[in-house]
């Protein structure tokens, strides 16, 4: 149970990091909608671990692979950002559905790492409780960091520069999950 609970704990403070600190350069308008897109960006992490959980001792996966993930992300964002123009009006894209999908996404690469032999170690009735335990606590997570994040607005003249960071963080953890898992 305590191994249970160190992987969500362990997997999960990226992303919660990532997210407040896009609430907090750019608070979204709906917090519940929100809070909703980054459950069902969590529910997609939560069954491509399980996917990959009932794969792993049929065709040798390598976790090396998911570190595709949070670096393909990185990298559409940059592009995206290369051939995006934005008016000086325009300052919502932060925590615009989108992104925050792909915040989830890429921050969750390790999760899937994690929670995939995981999974495939425990009986599937048991998966499930703790899949629906994950996505409960991450819920909670999600709220109480929309909520409880502050608005900065002193900040918000560093948008332009956040996007682009948070893209470059994404490659660097998807390169560093491949390098960690050929060792």
């Amino acid at each position: 149970m305590f191994a249970l609970i160190l992987a969500f704990a362990g997997t999960n403070v990226d992303g919660f990091l990532c997210l407040a600190a896009a609430f907090a350069v750019d608070p979204p308008r709906r917090r519940i909608r929100a809070i909703l897109i980054a459950a069902g960006g969590f529910a997609v992490l939560l069954l491509l671990s399980f996917v990959a959980s009932l794969v792993i001792g049929r065709v040798g996966l390598r976790i090396a692979w998911f570190g595709l993930l949070p670096a393909g992300i990185g990298v559409v964002r940059l592009i995206r950002l290369a051939f995006t123009s934005r008016g000086p009006g325009e300052v919502d894209w932060l925590s615009s559905g989108p992104s925050i999908f792909s915040i989830v996404l890429a921050t969750g690469a390790d999760n899937v790492a994690v929670y995939a032999p995981l999974f495939a170690l425990l009986p599937l009735g048991r998966t499930l409780g703790v899949a629906g335990a994950y996505l409960l606590c991450w819920i909670v997570g999600c709220t109480v960091v929309s909520y409880a994040t502050p608005s900065l607005p002193r900040i918000h003249a560093l948008k332009r520069y956040l996007e682009p960071a948070f893209a470059i963080l994404f490659i660097v953890i998807g390169i560093e999950i491949a390098l960690l898992s050929r060792s």
